[in-house]
C-alpha cells in the first residue's frame, strides 16, 4: 500500500511502463521483498501486468490462484479462485469476477457470500466448487452445478434434495457430477425416510459389509510464504451400506432387434424421439439409422419466432405436422437446469420443461436458436428438405443452410440490420419481406438475388428492388412503381441488357395507383396474337412461406399459383424469348413463355 509521506518512483517492474507508479519497497522486519503502487485506482491494472508478466516468465505449468477478501479482478488463465466475499456483494459483482477465466479447476465462495448467482454462472461450472454460506438456501447452487465435486456448507430444503436425487438417479441431470458434501448447520436435520422414501434405494448384499469410499478435493492454498507448501487437494469421504443405480433405460432399449426398434421408434411423437435422441451418440446414429427412410418424407423444418421471445419449431412429416416449443424465463420464475439437449454444453441455459416445451434464458436465444438448428440440420440431413424461417415481430438470427425466409420487420429496422439476417444463407430459394419494411436495401443485397422474392410494403416506391433483382420470380404487394421504372425495365428485359434470369413478375400496387399501358408499351416492340380470337394462358408457382395459422387442418404446398391472360407479348432482342406482358389499372405482369405452363383458349369457344 502506498505510503502518503512519500513519493513513489516509477521503476518499470513486471514490465508495466512508467505511467505507472510502482516500486519495490524492503520491509526489514520482516526482511520480505514487497512492492508499492501509488494509486488504490491502479490496482486492477498492476494485478493484471503482474500476472501477465508471471504467466510468460513462469509458463503455463503452473497452478495460478486468486485469494481474496474483496472482489479480485478478472484476470485471465487462472486456475484456483478463492473469495472472501465482501458485506452487500450483488450476484452480477461475483460474477464480474470470472469473466476472463470462466473455466477453472477450483472455486470457493465464503465470507457473507448470501448464496445468489448469476443465471447459468460460470462459478457452477467449476471443476471442483465449495460454498460455504450461511444467509439463505443453496437450492440453485446445487441444482445448477455442472461440475464434477461440489461441497457445501448451508441449509437446503428436503425438496432440493429429494429433486437432485430424482434427477441423477434417472439420468435427466448431472452427468459430470462424482461427489457431493452438505454440511448444514446444526439445526437443520434432515429426514432421511422421507427424502429417499420414493427412491430404490440398494444395500450391500451381506449385512457386515460397509464400503468405504474417498476422493481428493482440491482446495485453496491460502497459506504464508514461509509455511510448508501444501497438498493441491484434500481427501474426502464417508462409509455407507446404501447406494442408488442410475436408470439406463436407453441401453436396455437398444437391445431389441432393429426391426422392433424401427416399429418402436416409428410410434414415439417426433419431440420424444428427439429427447431420447439425446441419451447417448449410439442412441442418436440408431434413430438416424432406422429413421432415415422415413424422414425422406420430411418437406420442412420451420423456426417460428414468436411474441415475447416464444419459438415454435416444426416439423412436416408426410402429411403430420409435429414440433415443439421455447419460452424464456428469468431467474425469478424458475431455475435453469441446463441439461445438454441438441448437443449443446452445459454452459447453455436451456432445459426440458413439460410436454413438448423447453425453457432458455431469453439473453442467450441465438446460441440456443442455432445449437438446435445445428443440431437438427445434422439429425435429419439435408437431402430434400427446407429448412424456413419465419418472423412475427423480429428480426431472426442469421443460421446456415436456410432455404425460405419470412420476416415481419420491425419499425425502425435499417438495411443493414435486416441484410445481417441473411449473412449466413446468402443464396435462399424464397424470401418474404413484410411488416414494418420501408423499402430500402443495402446495396449489391444478397435479397436480390433470392431465387423467389415476395415483397409487401405501402407508401414508398419500389423502383431500386425492382430494377436489381437478380433471381427468377418476383412478386409486390401494395408498392408502387414510377412509370418511368417500369419502362426501363422492360426496355432492359427486351434488349437483354438485364433481367436475364427472371421468369415472372407480378406488380400488385395499392388501389389509387393506375398503370397507363399504352404510354409504357409506346416505344416498345409488342406484338399481339396473330388470330384476334385467342388469347394466351400462362401460369407458375410461386414459393411461399404458410402462417403458422394455416398449419392447423391443412397441408400446405412448398409453392403457390399465379396466373394472368393476356393476347400482348414481347420478343426478346439476339435470343428471341417470347414474354407475355399484361398492364391494367394497378397491377404490371410479366411472365416468360419458356419456363411457365402456357395455354392456348379460344374466345369464342
Amino acid at each position: 500500500m502506498f505510503d502518503m509521506r512519500k513519493k513513489v518512483k516509477p521503476m518499470q517492474l513486471f514490465g508495466i511502463g512508467s505511467m505507472i507508479s510502482l516500486c519495490r519497497w524492503k520491509n526489514s522486519q520482516y526482511d520480505s521483498s514487497k512492492y508499492e503502487y501509488e494509486s488504490s485506482q491502479e490496482q486492477t491494472t498492476v494485478a493484471k501486468a503482474v500476472h501477465s508478466y508471471l504467466y510468460q516468465f513462469f509458463g503455463s505449468h503452473a497452478v495460478y490462484q486468486v485469494f481474496s477478501c474483496i472482489r479480485p479482478p478478472s484476470l485471465e488463465k487462472i486456475d484456483r479462485t478463492h473469495i472472501r466475499v465482501p458485506e452487500n456483494t450483488t450476484a452480477e459483482e461475483l460474477e464480474a469476477c470470472f469473466t476472463a477465466s470462466p473455466n477453472q479447476e477450483f472455486i470457493q465462495l465464503n465470507g457473507y457470500f448470501n448464496g445468489n448467482l448469476c443465471p447459468n454462472s460460470a462459478i457452477l461450472g467449476a471443476e471442483h466448487l465449495t460454498v460455504i454460506s450461511n444467509k439463505g438456501h443453496g437450492d440453485e447452487i446445487l441444482l445448477g452445478f455442472r461440475g464434477k465435486r461440489l461441497e457445501c456448507s448451508g441449509p437446503f430444503h428436503d425438496a432440493t434434495i429429494v429433486q437432485f436425487l430424482n434427477e441423477w438417479k434417472s439420468n435427466r441431470g448431472f452427468h459430470n457430477l462424482e461427489s457431493l458434501i452438505i454440511n448444514s448447520s446444526d439445526y437443520k436435520n434432515y429426514d432421511r425416510g422421507d427424502i429417499i422414501k420414493n427412491m430404490d434405494v440398494k444395500q450391500l448384499d451381506r449385512p457386515e459389509d460397509i464400503l468405504q469410499i474417498t476422493w481428493e478435493m482440491s482446495h485453496s492454498c491460502s497459506y504464508s510464504m514461509f509455511s510448508t507448501v501444501p497438498p493441491k487437494s484434500t481427501p474426502s469421504g464417508f462409509r455407507s451400506r446404501d447406494y442408488l443405480i442410475r436408470d439406463e433405460v436407453t441401453m436396455k432399449l437398444l437391445k431389441f432387434p432393429s426391426l422392433v426398434l424401427q416399429n418402436i421408434f416409428g410410434l414415439i411423437e417426433l419431440h420424444n424421439l428427439l429427447v431420447l435422441s439425446f441419451c447417448s451418440k449410439r442412441t442418436r446414429y440408431l434413430i438416424q439409422s432406422l429413421q432415415r427412410y422415413q424422414w425422406m418424407n420430411i418437406k420442412f423444418v420451420r423456426y417460428t419466432f414468436e411474441w415475447e421471445d416464444k419459438i415454435w419449431v416444426w416439423v412436416r412429416l408426410g402429411n403430420k405436422f409435429e414440433g415443439f416449443s421455447l419460452s424464456p424465463t428469468t431467474l425469478e420464475e424458475t431455475v435453469i437446469t441446463p441439461m445438454e439437449v441438441f448437443g449443446m454444453g452445459p454452459e447453455v441455459p436451456i432445459c426440458f420443461h413439460s410436454e413438448g416445451n423447453y425453457i432458455y434464458d431469453k439473453d442467450q436465444k441465438h446460441l440456443v436458436v442455432h445449437g438446435i438448428h445445428d443440431y437438427l440440420y445434422q439429425f435429419f440431413g439435408s437431402s430434400s428438405i427446407d429448412y424456413e424461417i419465419k418472423t412475427e415481430n423480429e428480426l431472426p438470427p442469421s443460421l446456415k443452410n436456410i432455404h425460405k425466409t419470412s420476416i415481419k420487420v420491425p419499425e425502425n429496422t435499417t438495411a443493414e440490420e435486416l441484410e445481417a439476417c441473411f449473412a449466413a444463407s446468402p443464396n435462399q430459394e424464397y424470401i418474404e419481406i413484410d411488416g414494418n419494411f420501408d423499402g430500402n436495401l443495402s446495396a449489391n443485397s444478397v435479397i436480390y438475388g433470392a431465387k423467389h422474392l415476395r415483397v409487401f410494403f405501402e407508401g414508398d416506391h419500389g423502383d431500386e428492388i425492382l430494377l436489381r433483382f437478380k433471381g427468377i420470380r418476383l412478386q409486390f404487394h401494395s408498392a408502387n412503381f414510377h412509370d418511368s421504372t417500369i419502362c426501363q425495365f422492360l426496355k432492359e428485359w427486351k434488349s437483354n441488357q438485364g433481367f436475364q434470369n427472371l421468369k415472372s413478375l407480378m406488380i400488385n400496387s395499392s388501389d389509387y395507383k393506375n398503370y397507363d399501358a399504352a404510354e409504357l408499351l409506346e416505344d416498345i416492340d409488342v406484338r399481339q396474337l396473330d388470330h384476334p380470337d385467342y388469347i394466351l394462358h400462362i401460369n407458375w408457382r410461386m414459393s411461399i412461406s404458410f402462417p403458422s395459422a394455416m398449419m392447423v387442418g391443412c397441408f400446405p404446398l412448398k409453392s403457390f399459383p399465379s396466373s394472368f391472360e393476356s393476347r400482348d407479348y414481347l420478343i426478346r432482342d439476339d435470343d428471341g424469348e417470347k414474354a407475355s406482358v399484361f398492364i391494367e389499372d394497378d397491377d404490371v405482369r410479366i411472365a416468360l413463355w419458356n419456363g411457365n405452363s402456357c395455354e392456348m383458349e379460344n374466345l369464342n369457344s
